[in-house]
């Protein structure tokens, strides 16, 4: 799982449901931006450098290389940006971000393409906020890398965070919801006032 704030990025790994190693490294989306200048579109020195710095940084993170896995989950403002600017592109039908997945090849197509553009350029890209464009490049940058390095074939867009995981930690007395599936579709059923022993009797 990955969360990219403004001055930090949090890279968490969970196995059959259980935390085994997280991590808080000290840059995000701001702070990089700051550091390498990536406001505007940036030159290939910029990119060398951006990228070396994050791959630099990543690979210090012993556990990410015994890894064994091919899909990320990513969670926050910067990553959900990623998903929607995919979305338009592909004039995917659906209004919903929760669960939309995308290749790690979409990904670094988007990059390319905002890393030569003019903040007010990247202003006019669909699914990109106005407020994120002049620091987009790099957070798109730092997923870019954790793809590279784990080589990472798809990313998984997750619309909760912290706040939702909270609230269902006190609501659940910390135990894991055991089925995941059952318990979304509940909540759809009862937000939206449906009869569900007559929706269980026309599923059967």
């Amino acid at each position: 799982i990955m969360d990219i704030w403004g001055a930090s990025t949090e890279l968490i790994w969970v196995k059959d449901r259980a935390l085994k190693e997280c991590i808080s490294l000290p840059f995000g989306a701001i702070t990089l931006t700051k550091k390498f200048k990536l406001e505007n579109s940036i030159s290939s020195e910029q990119e060398k450098l951006l990228n070396g710095f994050l791959l630099e940084n990543f690979s210090k993170v012993s556990w990410l290389k015994n890894l064994d896995f091919s899909t990320l989950i990513g969670i926050g403002g910067s990553i959900r940006n990623l998903g929607k600017i995919s979305r338009k592109k592909k004039n995917h039908p659906l209004n919903l971000i929760h669960n939309y997945t995308m290749s790690s090849k979409y990904v670094e197509d988007i990059y390319d393409e905002v890393k030569i553009k003019t903040n007010e350029q990247r202003r006019k890209i669909k699914g990109l906020s106005k407020v994120r464009a002049d620091i987009f490049v790099g957070a798109a940058g730092t997923v870019k890398s954790i793809i590279t390095l784990c080589k990472i074939k798809k990313i998984t867009i997750c619309r909760n965070g912290i706040r939702e995981g909270l609230l269902l930690s006190e609501l659940f007395n910390k135990k894991p919801i055991e089925n995941i599936l059952d318990f979304s579709i509940s909540n759809v059923l009862m937000n939206n006032n449906v009869n569900i022993n007559h929706s269980k009797h026309v599923y059967k």
